[in-house]
């Protein structure tokens, strides 16, 4: 072979700056196991590469960069001019992680497993990455981030906590909204030694002040009170009347792109999945709440104290508790 026809080797250009930004981390959680098990191998390489397309349309969705796939997940990179930024788009990425974490858990992009897949996501934010570029031979421009919180938002990606499964910092939670903060339910977390040691190495750089997603606190109110707030979003619902507008990037991006997925017929089955589990789940299940409590209502308390009525035609399931103390949703 003639010297000139060797291709090119290594880099054409490599430049690195400083940026500041909020990092994006998610992965399919015990992913490990999955691969590992001869019974289970087949079905995460079927859903690997649908979180792929779907990740890739969340992000673009929300104005973000994918910085990298991660072979069970992803890094996304959301530059920021000025700090006054930080709420603004950590409210934007937050709504999609709850969206996007609700479609994953109801629909399984069409895998159908014997053990679901699950999600979760670590945020954070890096006042002072360092950004390197590095163009190929080709063209090709690749990004790299490095930073303290980098590798926090690795680590915190792997906690577990309730849905939709998300870890950030005090620094985040502060700067959200108040609509985020009810949405989210982040709750502080303190971490024992073992979990210091399980998910940081036992290094406690930025361990003093996390969030974790939580279960929300029920409130006592009268039934008549639910009742009437019930009634009133049901029929909200049916109707497709809408409360005060609110701006939705994620949803007004991510699934208009769904639909128009080129040759992944899955999505617009997933789709169809979701918008009967949303039918058919939340508002069946709201109504039959309200029938079960208008019959109670109707019957009055037994003089040994409240207890459940079933009405005609309504059969309740009770679910048991899975192995951390929650109650698990009906199947979609």
């Amino acid at each position: 072979m003639d010297v000139h026809e060797l291709p090119h080797r290594g880099y054409s250009s490599l430049t690195v700056h400083r940026d500041r930004g909020v990092l994006w981390v998610c992965d399919i959680s015990n992913s490990s196991s999955f691969i590992n098990s001869d019974d289970l191998a087949e079905h995460i390489e079927v859903f690997l590469p649908r979180l792929h397309w779907v990740s890739s349309l969340a992000i673009q969705a929300i104005h973000g960069e994918l910085i990298q796939w991660t072979g069970d997940g992803f890094i996304a990179w959301f530059p920021i001019e000025v700090e006054r930024q930080l709420g603004k788009t950590c409210n934007r990425i937050l709504e999609a992680i709850w969206h996007f974490t609700a479609f994953i858990n109801i629909t399984q992009l069409c895998v159908d497993s014997p053990r679901p897949f699950r999600i979760r996501h670590g945020l954070t934010y890096e006042p002072d990455a360092l950004v390197t570029l590095t163009t190929q031979q080709d063209g090709h421009v690749s990004k790299i981030i490095s930073g303290r919180n980098v590798v926090l938002a690795f680590r915190i990606s792997g906690v577990e906590a309730d849905f939709p499964n998300v870890a950030t910092q005090q620094k985040i939670v502060q700067a959200l909204s108040s609509r985020t903060k009810n949405l989210m339910n982040l709750k502080r977390w303190t971490l024992t030694e073992a979990q210091l040691l399980k998910y940081f190495k036992g290094e406690k750089m930025g361990t003093n002040s996390l969030y974790v997603s939580g279960r929300p606190k029920m409130s006592q109110s009268r039934a008549d009170t639910w009742i009437t707030r019930a009634e009133s979003l049901l029929t909200r619902a049916e109707s497709g009347r809408r409360r005060t507008a609110v701006e939705s990037t994620f949803v007004d991006n991510f699934f208009p792109n769904l639909v128009q997925s080129i040759g992944q017929e899955w999505c617009e089955e997933s789709l169809e999945t979701y918008v009967r589990f949303l039918k058919e789940n939340m508002l069946g299940s709201l109504q039959k709440a309200l029938d079960v409590i208008n019959q109670f209502q109707s019957n009055g308390p037994s003089t040994n104290g409240p207890h459940r009525r079933d009405p005609a035609g309504v059969h309740m399931q009770t679910h048991t508790a899975n192995d951390r103390g929650h109650r698990e949703a009906p199947p979609a």
